[in-house]
Formats: structure tokens, sequence, C-alpha cells
């Protein structure tokens, strides 16, 4: 397969995708570590408790 003149070109084509689904993967864990913050600070808000408290 090193023989193919074209063979370069598609292992960069393979690690230009890889870079793009990993940083895609980044993006959304990074955006549920916030989402998950907010929420937890709107429910101990609108409650008036801490999350996960026992309710009465």
């Amino acid at each position: 397969m090193m023989d193919d003149p074209n063979s370069s070109y598609v292992i960069a084509a393979y690690g230009f995708g890889l870079l793009i689904i990993l940083g895609m993967i980044l993006a959304i864990w990074r955006d549920y570590r916030q989402l998950k913050q907010k929420l937890a600070a709107f429910g101990g808000k609108a409650s008036g408790r801490g999350f996960g408290q026992d309710q009465e």
C-alpha cells in the first residue's frame, strides 16, 4: 500500500477525519459537563434544597 502514490492522501484524510471526530466528542463532553452543573444549580435554587437531598 505504501507504494501507491495516493497513500499519503488517504492516510492524511483518515487522520483529519479522526481529529474532527475527536473534536466533536470533546465538545459534546464539555457541553454535557456544563449543562449538568447548570442543572444542579437550577435544581437547588428552585426547591430551596440542595441536589440529591431527601424530600420530607
